[in-house]
């Protein structure tokens, strides 16, 4: 049977970076658990365990991450601590995506 990893489409870069997670309605602090050109995962934390928050499948976001500035997406599922986003960006968004995530994040 495939692992997780290998069913996926795109590469995954795991990682720990604080981003905003936003609707019209509301903007979250989360921290970015990973990313690949399609999509990412967010986790949020609240003082007391429990994760609160109004966002909801299908819902549009926009990610703001300081490496690589704002990328819009729509919440792809909800996780227990948080969300899944699927990017909203064409091919060749993505693969300008995936060298920016490399460069960025990627020991030299």
């Amino acid at each position: 049977m495939p692992t997780v990893l290998e069913r996926r489409a795109a590469r995954r870069f795991d990682l720990s970076e604080l981003i905003f997670v936003s609707t019209p309605a509301e903007t979250r602090t989360g921290l970015l658990c990973d990313i690949s050109r399609q999509g990412a995962q967010i986790e949020f934390s609240e003082l007391l365990g429990r994760v609160h928050h109004g966002f909801a499948v299908g819902d549009a976001v926009e990610l703001k991450i300081d490496e690589l500035g704002e990328l819009p997406g729509v919440v792809s599922r909800l996780t227990e601590k948080g969300v899944a986003i699927e990017f909203r960006i064409d091919t060749q968004q993505q693969e300008m995506l995936r060298a920016e995530i490399q460069e960025a994040f990627e020991a030299p």
